[in-house]
């Protein structure tokens, strides 16, 4: 038996079942990840026979269920000199974290609380750059963070160890070289 994908006017085989007892057909198969959102139809037909005809059914691609991101924003280094952030002084955090895509858009952002914590929801799946922005107790690296349908993203930002009590006013990004996924990400940081 073959199943195929029929989306307008493009056919794409997705198995070949071969018989098994009984003379039952059993495949499973996944919705390409190039499928849009909106009606499909799948297809089988029994091959290597000269009646082989396809029978299909419609069936809807939804979109995939938002994913969120949480995280926690060290408040200071271990050996932080006198000035960086404590419970006794939030003023000095005022930050946010973003997710950025592969051409610099802020995909989501949500402010950092005074504790460190931060969580971003409704974020559609994907591969993203997170980055704090904003005034910080200790700067941190940015890093690549994968959101899944569905799920919960962890983006615990590890600190430059030189840098502490900075100011991050932007985030570049910029391409570097040929077209790649690899791509330069940096900050500006105020001291």
């Amino acid at each position: 038996m073959r199943v195929v994908w029929l989306d307008e006017q493009t056919t794409t085989s997705l198995a070949v079942a071969p018989v098994a007892n009984g003379q039952a057909y059993s495949v499973q198969v996944n919705v390409p990840d190039t499928a849009v959102t909106g009606p499909h139809r799948i297809c089988a037909a029994v091959t290597a026979t000269p009646q082989a005809t396809f029978a299909c059914q419609n069936f809807t691609v939804d979109a995939p269920a938002p994913g969120s991101v949480t995280g926690q924003l060290p408040l200071s280094l271990n050996a932080a000199p006198e000035g960086s952030l404590s419970i006794n002084n939030p003023n000095i955090l005022d930050a946010t974290a973003n997710l950025y895509d592969r051409q610099g858009n802020v995909i989501a952002s949500a402010p950092v609380s005074t504790n460190g914590s931060f969580s971003l929801s409704n974020v559609p799946p994907g591969t993203y750059t997170a980055a704090i922005a904003g005034i910080v107790p200790v700067v941190v690296q940015n890093a690549p963070v994968t959101v899944t349908s569905g799920g919960q993203a962890i983006f615990n930002p590890v600190p430059f160890p030189q840098c502490q009590k900075g100011s991050v006013v932007a985030v570049r990004m910029t391409p570097t070289g040929k077209a790649t996924d690899q791509f330069d990400f940096g900050s500006y940081v105020n001291y």
